[in-house]
């Protein structure tokens, strides 16, 4: 399928286009042994490469971590994604750099009961979520 033709990009959901941080984030375990040391080293140096970047990115549904990256290949959605990203106005921090896990894990598990259960209403699930911020710890 192709961005633009087959499916659109609502980046926010919403008029005002909007874009919340994130990130990938790729661990390597420690360890004693200097071969190991120097692969991992390779593999997180070709991770951050202008051409990894681009098809990881396209692939994924995510936005480059360069600025310097050729968008020759660049879908619609990465190009809108892109465009937002340089009004800073428009974009925001992922609730995961603002809020604690367990309250992350209480709004998820509300909003999978809300569209599990037909009788929770949207007011219902609305005032679990203020009741689960109002709680979650500062």
């Amino acid at each position: 399928m192709v961005a633009g033709k087959d499916f659109d990009c609502l980046p926010g959901l919403g008029v005002t286009p909007v874009l919340n941080t994130g990130g990938d984030v790729f661990y390597f375990p420690k360890n004693k042994d200097p071969a190991v040391t120097a692969a991992q080293k390779k593999m997180a140096a070709t991770l951050v490469t202008k051409e990894v970047q681009v098809a990881f990115n396209l692939k994924k549904g995510s936005l480059p971590m360069r600025a310097d990256v050729d968008l020759g290949a660049a879908n619609d959605c990465m190009k809108k994604g892109l465009e937002i990203l340089d009004h800073s106005t428009a974009v925001f921090p992922n609730d995961v750099q603002m809020i604690d896990r367990d309250s992350i894990n209480q709004i998820n598990d509300t909003f999978t009961a809300f569209m599990a259960d037909p009788a929770m209403t949207a007011a219902a699930a609305q005032a679990k979520f203020v009741d689960i911020i109002k709680n979650a710890p500062k």
